[in-house]
């Protein structure tokens, strides 16, 4: 009975430890503001991308309307304002999603 009972809780400090529900990081105004920012003024354009293409934490809003613009991208005849307009959009949408979880 003794093994037993020590096995069971091996195993369920185990299970405890690895659970995707500890792996994360808590969400709180000063925490996600800290990583909008950083999206938006720490890390490049190409990593930008890379992380929005991943969909990246799905707590924040990763949509986008590229920037509501008639004609957005490589024409060939202007810049390609696709991923700057996306980094916009990210930050425009996730600054007003923390408003309405954490308040003004």
């Amino acid at each position: 009975m003794r093994a037993v009972l020590s096995v069971l809780v091996a195993v369920t400090s185990f299970l405890t430890v690895s659970s995707p529900a500890s792996a994360g990081s808590a969400h709180t105004a000063t925490t996600d503001l800290a990583y909008i920012q950083r999206e938006l003024y720490s890390v490049s354009i190409t990593q930008f991308t890379t992380d929005a293409d991943a969909t990246g934490d799905r707590w924040f809003d990763w949509t986008t309307d590229w920037c509501s613009a008639p004609l957005v991208g490589s024409t060939g005849r202007s810049f390609d304002f696709r991923a700057p307009c996306r980094r916009h959009d990210f930050g425009y949408r996730n600054l007003q999603l923390l408003e309405r979880r954490y308040g003004g």
